[in-house]
């Protein structure tokens, strides 16, 4: 998971995601749709990762209130 304000758009996140990967790379010319589709990627990643924590933490719920 990554410190990211979740009051951010999720434009906002990649943007200083992809900021961030360029700035650990050491600032490299000629990368930017680079570090962009990789922030995109994490970015959703994370996002289905926590839906499916979201609908098994519901499911678990389901089963212990039968």
């Amino acid at each position: 998971m990554i410190d990211l304000p979740p009051s951010l758009t999720e434009h906002e996140q990649v943007e200083s995601l992809a900021y961030r990967l360029y700035e650990d790379e050491g600032k490299p010319d000629g990368r930017a749709d680079e570090h962009w589709a990789q922030a995109e990627q994490f970015i959703h990643a994370e996002r289905l990762a926590i839906a499916s924590s979201s609908e098994k933490s519901d499911v678990i719920q389901v089963v212990a209130s039968d």
